[in-house]
């Protein structure tokens, strides 16, 4: 009788058991500081910019450990992010004030070159279901080139 309790048991496991796969294979390309990350899948299909909400870092009790970052992750192709980061430096090269609206399936990125020499990113986010607008800390030309890994 216990042989077959156990039995039962192990096969219960095996059947209602609830197996999870996760797909953490993203590799850090930079960094600037703990405010903003920007991270690629092996097989450079899509990037993830993990990054504080400038909008609220006050409301923390700590900059330096933070209670909530967020995440925009959206589809690319080999050579996005080579792309995006020329179009970066090409436009606060420029030194105008401007807005860049670029739209993916996964939600909507704004580039806001918002003083002569600073971009931040604005992300609209269609996967949290939020109507808010979330925004970086301002990247200079160095900052820039160390969240793409350059330099």
């Amino acid at each position: 009788m216990k042989k077959i309790f156990l039995l039962f048991v192990l096969y219960s496991g095996v059947i209602f058991g609830q197996f999870t796969v996760s797909n953490n294979n993203w590799k850090e390309i930079g960094k600037y500081f703990e405010g903003i990350k920007l991270y690629e899948n092996s097989d450079k299909t899509k990037a993830k910019i993990s990054y504080l909400d400038y909008n609220t870092i006050g409301n923390n009790a700590s900059v330096l450990n933070p209670s909530k970052s967020y995440e925009f992750i959206f589809s690319t192709e080999k050579d996005t992010l080579d792309k995006l980061h020329k179009l970066i430096i090409e436009k606060i090269q420029e030194k105008k004030k401007q807005e860049l609206i670029l739209t993916f399936p996964e939600g909507v990125l704004t580039l806001d070159f918002y003083a002569v020499n600073f971009v931040s990113f604005k992300f609209v986010n269609k996967a949290t279901n939020e109507d808010l607008k979330r925004e970086t800390v301002g990247l200079n030309i160095n900052r820039v080139n160390k969240l793409f890994g350059k330099k």
